[in-house]
Formats: structure tokens, sequence, C-alpha cells
């Protein structure tokens, strides 16, 4: 769903705050609507959209209406005063206020409604008023919102978990970091980590491609053996180019990288993709944020 509602757009699969939501969707609006075209059924029936001086309602959202029908009966057709107050008053904003909630059958049953109104009787328009009610009280009850604490609401809302020049680096990783997150707010804890694993898979990449590897479609354990080798090379020959104290800082931070990986695979890579374990939202969180600071290392 994406509306315009006025100046403002809806849409969904978007994070809303209770607030913002009460802000732009007026929803007393709409109760008082709904109920105006309630107690319009019941004037109906009763004959009191007729006449004036006593015959005219006092009291409620009808006070200042009269004249609706050319007599008191519910066989009388609304008349052309009557159906232009019902669908500037009720009808018409009600046809309105439905759409940012893409509320298609109560829309459409409120155009069938008007495009009939001629011909339908006092009592007939009563029914189907009801009848349109209960539609949108239906179609209403197919729209669902979830729930988040501020907390939660905070991780589903990241789109950036590491400073602007490490997202261009691992812009993948990023990705991945961004859906689990959602994944942890939204109670999923289990995909959460799948998510992780996939993010670090971008740190894998930049490690094979570090020691003149590429890591495609290897098992994480074939890569890492692989790694070690040239790191062992390394060690005991020395890097081309380099002097021995750049030498070291390159293996001591390619050495630990490569042992948080292997902590990863043993951890949690072999678990979450071989279906042996779930896990809850507070292991997720852990290694969400064990994996954040691996790729930001």
């Amino acid at each position: 769903m994406s509306v315009a509602y006025g100046d403002r757009p809806w849409s969904s699969r978007r994070l809303w705050s209770l607030w913002e939501f009460m802000e732009k969707y007026d929803i007393r609006l709409l109760i008082f609507l709904m109920r105006g075209v309630e107690e319009v059924e019941d004037e109906l029936l009763q004959g009191r959209l007729w006449g004036e001086g006593d015959n005219t309602p006092t009291k409620g959202v009808l006070a200042q209406l009269s004249q609706w029908t050319d007599s008191n009966s519910p066989n009388e057709r609304l008349n052309q005063t009557g159906r232009k107050r019902l669908w500037e008053a009720y009808l018409g904003p009600l046809q309105i206020h439905l759409a940012p909630l893409s509320l298609i059958v109560g829309q459409t049953e409120i155009q069938t409604v008007w495009n009939n109104i001629h011909r339908w009787t006092a009592g007939e328009l009563a029914s189907r008023l009801k009848e349109l009610r209960k539609k949108i009280e239906d179609e209403l009850n197919t729209r669902f919102f979830f729930y988040l604490t501020s907390d939660e609401a905070t991780l589903y809302s990241s789109e950036n978990p590491f400073e602007d020049i490490l997202a261009s680096r691992f812009p993948s990783a990023t990705k991945e970091l961004n859906e689990a997150a959602q994944c942890i707010a939204l109670g999923k804890g289990t995909a959460a980590v799948f998510h992780c694993m996939r993010a670090v898979e971008s740190g894998i990449h930049a490690m094979a491609g570090e020691v003149g590897k590429t890591f495609d479609i290897q098992q994480w354990n074939d890569i890492l053996n692989q790694i070690e080798e040239v790191l062992k090379g390394w060690r005991k020959n020395g890097i081309t180019g380099l002097s021995k104290e750049d030498k070291d800082a390159k293996l001591e931070y390619l050495s630990r990288a490569a042992l948080e990986i292997g902590y990863f695979k043993d951890g949690w890579r072999n678990y979450v993709s071989h279906n042996k374990r779930p896990y809850d939202t507070t292991e997720a969180k852990s290694v969400y944020d064990h994996v954040s600071r691996f790729i930001s290392f």
C-alpha cells in the first residue's frame, strides 16, 4: 500500500510511531462518520428526515438536517436535497477517509450506494447503509499493525550500522545486517543469525582478496585453510614489498580476522545453515553485535 493522503505519503512495510499514525490519520473522524451513517439509517427507518419544526432532528449529528424526503414514510426516496446532504456530510468524506488505508471494498460500496441512491426507498437505503458499514468494518479487520518497543524500532529502522566509508566497502554486509536487525526486531532470531552469517561472507571475500584467493562457492573451512596456508608462507618468508613492521601488522590483522571467521563458522554458521538449532532474539542480538564489530574491525 502506498497512497498519498494530502501531501503526506502512506506506505506499508514502513515504521510508523503511534503518534505519527494518529496525527496522519484522524481516527476520530472515521468514527464520527461511521456513527453518522448509522444514525442516518435510524432516521430513514423512523421517517425523521422529513419536515421542519417538531419533525426536524434535534440531537446528535443530524441536528441541522431536515427535508431529506418529501414525506415521513420509509417508502419515500431521498429528494435532491437529501441526496446532496448525505453525500456532502457523510458518504463523500467517508470515501476520502478510506483511501489512505486502501480500503477498496468500502470505497467501491460507497460509489455503488451513490450511483443507486435515487432508486431506493428510505427503508431500502437504510439497509444498504447498514451493509456499507458492515463491509467497512470487515475490511478494517484485514489491516494489521505490528507493535515494536523503542529498542526494537531502533533496530528495525537502522539503515546503516557502519560509518559511510565502511558501508561503501561492504555494501552487501550492510544490507545483510539491516535484514538481520529487522528480523531481531520482529522476533525472528534464527533468520537474523542466518543474515549475520551472510554478512560475514563479505569479510571472507575481502580476506581472500588480501591473500590472492577468490571466495566463490567453497565451504568456509576450505577457504580458511587456503588463507591459512598463505599466511604460513608469509610468516616464514615475509611479504614481498613490505617491511617487517608492515608485514607483522598485516599478519596480525589477517590472523585475527581468520580466527574470528573460524569462530563464526564453528559457533553459528554450521548450525544455522544446516538447520541444527533455532535461535531466540537474545542470542541473535549477541551475534548481530559481534558480527557488526567484526565488519568494522
